[in-house]
């Protein structure tokens, strides 16, 4: 591929990652976001429009990629901007894709079909092990446990015929082993193999937070090899992306 190829290329395809806000309804204790920023405002959604106007015009694909912050927080923009990116579809070209990165604890059903029918139909959701650690590290912000709010959620989305999938992305560090091969267990007994939900791990690592001094990160891959072929034996649906 020559510089003209590459060229062309970025011309007729691209990703775009937005923050509707940066607010949280979450404060895990490893965050080092300050929450400065509310809602986008008018003018910028406004900018954004005009901006996907011109591009969508010369464009194959886009995908657009939800970040935060928490964005189901600014839900409103979130459906307003992917309605506007539809409504300018024109002969089935761009292919639109969608991607939320979200905690999931405000993602019910209601909201995920309508995200669905605007092509946001794959959300990446974290899980800090099963319930006994992962309600220690990642609390709302009245400083409550998060874990069983969001597992009815995604065992709803699994259960339901809403088109979507969900990449469920656990954190691993050197004291939550035994907390996420609980997680693994119950994930194969409430919910089984998913072609819906590709579970993966990573590593937690310090962010500049003042809990970093008490987080045992992983340095050893021993403890992912470990984790992974316990996956595996449980026959879940693991993979990487």
């Amino acid at each position: 591929m020559d510089k003209k190829d590459i060229m062309h290329f970025f011309n007729k395809n691209i990703t775009l990652v937005i923050l509707p806000t940066e607010q949280c309804n979450f404060r895990c204790v490893y965050c080092f976001e300050k929450f400065k920023n509310n809602k986008m405002n008018r003018e910028v959604v406004n900018s954004l429009k005009i901006f996907l106007e011109k591009r969508m015009k010369d464009l194959d694909n886009l995908k657009i990629i939800w970040f935060g912050g928490e964005p189901l927080l600014a839900y409103d923009i979130v459906i307003e901007i992917m309605e506007f990116i539809k409504s300018k579809i024109s002969k089935g070209k761009p292919k639109l894709e969608g991607f939320m990165v979200t905690n999931g604890y405000l993602l019910d059903l209601k909201k995920a079909e309508k995200l669905a029918e605007l092509n946001v139909n794959e959300f990446q959701i974290t899980l800090d092990g099963n319930e006994d650690i992962h309600d220690i590290r990642r609390i709302n912000i009245g400083k409550r446990g998060t874990f069983k709010i969001i597992w009815n959620n995604v065992k709803s989305l699994i259960n339901s015929n809403i088109p979507l999938k969900i990449y469920l992305r656990i954190h691993l560090s050197s004291d939550n082993i035994n907390s996420v091969k609980s997680l693994l267990n119950r994930i194969k007994n409430e919910i089984g193999f998913s072609n819906k939900l590709i579970i993966s791990f990573a590593r937690l690592g310090k962010y500049g937070s003042d809990y970093d001094k008490y987080l045992n990160t992983v340095n050893d891959s021993s403890y992912f090899k470990e984790i992974i072929n316990y996956a595996k034996a449980l026959n879940l649906n693991f993979g990487y992306w």
